[in-house]
Protein backbone atom coordinates (compact mmCIF):
# COMPACT_ATOMS: atom_id res chain seq x y z
CA UNK A 1 0.00 0.00 0.00
CA UNK A 2 1.29 3.99 -0.57
CA UNK A 3 2.09 5.83 2.51
CA UNK A 4 -0.90 7.58 1.58
CA UNK A 5 -3.34 4.72 2.18
CA UNK A 6 -1.53 4.05 5.11
CA UNK A 7 -2.37 6.97 6.32
CA UNK A 8 -5.32 7.06 5.90
CA UNK A 9 -5.85 3.33 7.04
CA UNK A 10 -4.78 4.31 10.27
CA UNK A 11 -7.04 7.63 10.56
CA UNK A 12 -10.08 5.17 9.26
CA UNK A 13 -9.57 2.59 12.26
CA UNK A 14 -8.71 5.19 14.97
CA UNK A 15 -12.48 7.45 13.86
CA UNK A 16 -13.97 4.00 13.62
CA UNK A 17 -13.24 2.82 17.52
CA UNK A 18 -14.80 5.90 18.47
CA UNK A 19 -17.74 6.00 15.78
CA UNK A 20 -18.69 1.95 17.63
CA UNK A 21 -18.32 3.37 20.96
CA UNK A 22 -20.14 5.91 20.65
CA UNK A 23 -22.89 3.53 18.75
CA UNK A 24 -23.35 1.60 21.34
CA UNK A 25 -23.41 3.87 23.89
CA UNK A 26 -26.38 5.46 22.39
CA UNK A 27 -28.00 2.03 21.99
CA UNK A 28 -27.84 1.85 26.13
CA UNK A 29 -29.51 5.60 26.36
CA UNK A 30 -32.21 4.33 24.33
CA UNK A 31 -32.68 1.39 25.86
CA UNK A 32 -32.75 3.81 29.44
CA UNK A 33 -35.21 5.91 27.60
CA UNK A 34 -32.24 8.73 27.62
CA UNK A 35 -32.99 10.66 24.78
CA UNK A 36 -31.65 13.84 24.84
CA UNK A 37 -28.25 11.80 26.30
CA UNK A 38 -28.36 9.74 23.04
CA UNK A 39 -29.15 12.99 20.56
CA UNK A 40 -25.76 14.69 22.46
CA UNK A 41 -23.61 11.94 21.79
CA UNK A 42 -25.61 11.42 17.87
CA UNK A 43 -24.36 14.77 16.64
CA UNK A 44 -20.45 13.83 17.48
CA UNK A 45 -21.22 10.34 15.59
CA UNK A 46 -22.19 12.75 12.36
CA UNK A 47 -19.42 14.82 12.79
CA UNK A 48 -16.80 11.60 12.99
CA UNK A 49 -18.26 10.01 10.25
CA UNK A 50 -18.25 13.52 8.47
CA UNK A 51 -14.47 13.44 9.39
CA UNK A 52 -13.83 10.13 7.84
CA UNK A 53 -14.91 11.69 4.21
CA UNK A 54 -13.42 14.53 4.66
CA UNK A 55 -9.74 12.94 5.41
CA UNK A 56 -10.66 10.54 2.08
CA UNK A 57 -11.24 13.70 -0.11
CA UNK A 58 -8.58 15.70 1.46
CA UNK A 59 -5.43 13.02 1.92
CA UNK A 60 -2.72 15.96 2.47
CA UNK A 61 -4.45 17.03 5.69
CA UNK A 62 -4.48 12.92 7.41
CA UNK A 63 -1.24 13.72 8.73
CA UNK A 64 -1.87 17.31 10.29
CA UNK A 65 -4.94 15.38 11.48
CA UNK A 66 -2.65 12.69 13.44
CA UNK A 67 -0.07 14.85 14.80
CA UNK A 68 -2.99 16.60 16.83
CA UNK A 69 -1.46 17.58 20.43
CA UNK A 70 -3.58 19.25 23.25
CA UNK A 71 -2.78 22.47 22.12
CA UNK A 72 -2.80 21.86 18.60
CA UNK A 73 -6.38 24.03 18.36
CA UNK A 74 -4.38 27.36 19.15
CA UNK A 75 -3.17 27.12 15.33
CA UNK A 76 -5.24 29.05 13.47
CA UNK A 77 -4.76 27.76 10.01
CA UNK A 78 -4.94 23.85 11.81
CA UNK A 79 -8.72 25.24 13.36
CA UNK A 80 -9.68 26.33 9.65
CA UNK A 81 -8.64 23.40 7.58
CA UNK A 82 -10.77 21.24 10.77
CA UNK A 83 -13.63 23.55 11.35
CA UNK A 84 -17.11 21.68 11.28
CA UNK A 85 -18.39 24.72 8.90
CA UNK A 86 -15.36 23.72 6.37
CA UNK A 87 -15.96 20.19 6.58
CA UNK A 88 -19.65 20.26 6.62
CA UNK A 89 -19.66 22.78 3.17
CA UNK A 90 -16.81 20.65 1.14
CA UNK A 91 -19.36 17.52 1.61
CA UNK A 92 -22.32 19.15 0.55
CA UNK A 93 -20.32 20.57 -2.58
CA UNK A 94 -19.39 17.13 -3.29
CA UNK A 95 -22.46 15.88 -3.56
CA UNK A 96 -25.44 13.84 -2.01
CA UNK A 97 -23.69 10.93 -2.10
CA UNK A 98 -20.79 11.97 0.13
CA UNK A 99 -22.83 13.30 3.11
CA UNK A 100 -25.10 12.58 5.39
CA UNK A 101 -27.86 14.83 3.52
CA UNK A 102 -27.81 17.23 6.86
CA UNK A 103 -27.55 21.24 5.97
CA UNK A 104 -25.67 23.06 8.42
CA UNK A 105 -28.63 24.02 9.64
CA UNK A 106 -29.87 20.46 10.78
CA UNK A 107 -26.34 19.59 12.04
CA UNK A 108 -26.97 22.77 14.27
CA UNK A 109 -30.37 21.30 15.52
CA UNK A 110 -28.51 18.13 16.75
CA UNK A 111 -25.49 20.29 18.37
CA UNK A 112 -29.02 22.32 20.38
CA UNK A 113 -29.11 19.07 22.62
CA UNK A 114 -25.58 19.60 24.21
CA UNK A 115 -26.45 23.27 24.63
CA UNK A 116 -27.36 25.26 27.65
CA UNK A 117 -30.07 26.87 25.95
CA UNK A 118 -33.98 26.28 26.14
CA UNK A 119 -34.66 24.56 23.19
CA UNK A 120 -31.38 21.95 24.33
CA UNK A 121 -33.91 21.32 27.21
CA UNK A 122 -36.57 20.24 25.11
CA UNK A 123 -34.50 16.97 24.00
CA UNK A 124 -35.21 16.09 27.57
CA UNK A 125 -38.83 16.60 27.85
CA UNK A 126 -41.15 14.07 27.53
CA UNK A 127 -43.44 13.51 24.29
CA UNK A 128 -45.79 16.11 26.18
CA UNK A 129 -43.48 18.77 26.51
CA UNK A 130 -42.98 18.40 30.00
CA UNK A 131 -39.58 17.47 31.48
CA UNK A 132 -39.09 14.46 32.05
CA UNK A 133 -37.65 13.93 35.83
CA UNK A 134 -36.99 10.47 35.35
CA UNK A 135 -36.50 8.90 31.91
CA UNK A 136 -39.82 7.85 30.21
CA UNK A 137 -39.61 5.17 26.95
CA UNK A 138 -40.79 6.76 23.44
CA UNK A 139 -41.36 3.85 20.97
CA UNK A 140 -41.49 6.58 17.96
CA UNK A 141 -38.72 8.61 19.16
CA UNK A 142 -36.06 5.34 19.96
CA UNK A 143 -37.20 4.04 16.27
CA UNK A 144 -36.04 6.73 14.47
CA UNK A 145 -32.87 7.58 16.50
CA UNK A 146 -32.16 3.60 16.75
CA UNK A 147 -32.77 3.63 12.63
CA UNK A 148 -30.50 7.06 11.99
CA UNK A 149 -27.87 6.06 14.06
CA UNK A 150 -27.53 2.94 12.18
CA UNK A 151 -27.76 5.03 8.62
CA UNK A 152 -24.49 6.59 9.58
CA UNK A 153 -22.73 3.42 10.93
CA UNK A 154 -22.67 1.98 6.96
CA UNK A 155 -21.17 5.20 6.03
CA UNK A 156 -17.17 4.32 7.03
CA UNK A 157 -17.76 0.97 5.48
CA UNK A 158 -18.72 2.63 2.09
CA UNK A 159 -15.43 4.96 2.07
CA UNK A 160 -13.06 1.88 2.85
CA UNK A 161 -14.70 0.58 -0.15
CA UNK A 162 -14.47 3.96 -2.02
CA UNK A 163 -10.81 4.02 -1.15
CA UNK A 164 -9.56 0.42 -3.04
CA UNK A 165 -11.93 0.33 -5.54
CA UNK A 166 -9.05 0.47 -7.54
CA UNK A 167 -8.22 -3.16 -6.54
CA UNK A 168 -8.87 -5.19 -9.82
CA UNK A 169 -8.90 -8.57 -8.65
CA UNK A 170 -11.36 -7.49 -5.96
CA UNK A 171 -13.78 -5.09 -8.22
CA UNK A 172 -16.51 -7.27 -8.45
CA UNK A 173 -17.13 -8.15 -4.84
CA UNK A 174 -16.33 -4.76 -4.17
CA UNK A 175 -19.29 -3.20 -6.58
CA UNK A 176 -21.85 -5.64 -4.87
CA UNK A 177 -21.02 -4.82 -1.32
CA UNK A 178 -20.90 -1.07 -2.97
CA UNK A 179 -24.05 -1.58 -4.22
CA UNK A 180 -25.82 -3.12 -1.19
CA UNK A 181 -24.73 -1.02 1.37
CA UNK A 182 -25.83 2.12 -0.81
CA UNK A 183 -29.11 0.12 -0.67
CA UNK A 184 -29.04 0.10 3.23
CA UNK A 185 -27.95 3.71 3.32
CA UNK A 186 -31.35 5.25 1.15
CA UNK A 187 -33.70 3.39 3.42
CA UNK A 188 -31.85 4.55 6.38
CA UNK A 189 -31.49 7.41 5.57
CA UNK A 190 -35.28 7.98 5.32
CA UNK A 191 -36.04 6.94 8.89
CA UNK A 192 -33.10 9.74 9.77
CA UNK A 193 -35.39 12.34 7.63
CA UNK A 194 -38.64 11.46 9.46
CA UNK A 195 -36.82 12.02 12.82
CA UNK A 196 -35.53 15.50 11.90
CA UNK A 197 -38.90 16.32 10.88
CA UNK A 198 -40.36 15.05 13.85
CA UNK A 199 -38.39 16.92 16.70
CA UNK A 200 -38.43 19.97 14.21
CA UNK A 201 -42.34 19.76 14.86
CA UNK A 202 -42.22 19.75 18.51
Amino acid sequence: LSQEKQLFIKAFIHLSVKILHNAEAIRILLYKGLYGSAFILKRTLIFDVHMIWYLFFNPNLIENWLSEKFLTYRNKKWRQQFSEATIIKELENKGKPYNLALSLIEFSFYSKAGHPSMFGVRFFQNEDGVLAYTPEFSFQIGHQLFWSVIGLIFYPTQVLLEQFKDKVEVESRLEKLRAKYQRLMNQANKFGGLMVQFHKEF
